[in-house]
């Protein structure tokens, strides 16, 4: 039990420690700040059994302390959230329960689930900070690289894969260098009204790209394990979805907080708009 007005570090750290010790620990707050004993001694009964009804798991609590206490949209504000939850979540037993708070941490943190979880199988302090959290955008330009190798891959069949996949997202927004040349290339033949073959796209690409695209048109790996390529092509574009959404994410953020430094109360709409584009890149998580 905690002041809602009260929450410290201190709080959070002996928290942890009393789970150390194997106990079942649950969180409720005691409202408008008032003094946890002496809240029990006067409302000892309905008005205790009822805030205890809605006590948080302490996992939940850190969770909550953190994401309210961190400015999390700079890369140093997602490492120091990720370096403060993952202690509670190390000992968490239960695999779809670990499971489903990785999933929850790395939307919150706008991260790749498999850092978050690399980062708990250490199963100590985070020693590279910064190092950890560059893997995870590592592992999402490696995620988006691939995805557009899928889409030129279907597309060097048909090329309407590109003009459908264009449509979802704004793909030249979020493909870079080489592959951004190769989605360029596509456009143009298409604008000219080209018949489009490898060929002429080929003829606009630099060296670079051509072999970018050659890689994409022959690697089998892409629709490894069965998947089809349907299904592939589904999972490209919401690679892809979420690489824009969380650019635009944090795009806007970073323009409201430029806006509240300079005291301009236009990062009321930034922010409002930011919140709409987190809650979009949530619903992609489901």
């Amino acid at each position: 039990m905690t002041a809602m007005k009260r929450d410290s570090r201190a709080t959070v750290r002996a928290l942890g420690i009393l789970q150390n010790t194997g106990a079942q620990v649950k969180v409720f707050r005691v409202p408008d700040g008032k003094d946890p004993d002496a809240f029990i001694r006067k409302k000892w009964g309905r008005s205790l059994r009822t805030l205890a009804k809605g006590a948080m798991s302490l996992i939940d609590y850190r969770m909550d302390y953190v994401l309210s206490h961190t400015r999390y949209d700079t890369l140093d504000g997602k490492v120091q959230a990720l370096k403060e939850i993952a202690p509670v979540l190390r000992p968490l037993r239960d695999g779809a329960k670990r499971t489903e708070y990785i999933r929850r941490v790395a939307g919150e943190l706008m991260l790749d689930e498999g850092v978050v979880a690399d980062e708990l199988r250490r199963g100590s302090s985070i020693s590279s900070e910064r190092t950890s959290v560059r893997q995870a955008v590592h592992r999402m330009d490696s995620a988006v690289t691939k995805a557009g190798r899928i889409i030129f891959h279907l597309a060097a069949k048909d090329a309407a894969a590109i003009v459908v996949a264009d449509a979802a997202v704004p793909l030249g927004e979020v493909l870079s260098g080489v592959q951004h040349e190769i989605y360029q290339a596509f456009l143009a033949c298409e604008k000219k009204g080209e018949t489009q073959s490898l060929e002429r796209i080929e003829a606009r690409l630099s060296d670079a790209a051509a072999a970018e695209l050659s890689r994409a048109v022959i690697d089998t790996s892409l629709f490894g394990g069965g998947i089809r390529e349907g299904e592939a092509f589904e999972e490209a574009i919401r690679t892809l979805r979420k690489a824009y959404l969380n650019q635009q994410y944090m795009l806007h953020s970073q323009q409201a907080e430029k806006y509240l430094q300079a005291g301009n109360p236009a990062y009321r709409v930034e922010l409002k708009e930011a919140d709409r584009i987190k809650r979009k890149m949530e619903e992609l998580e489901h």
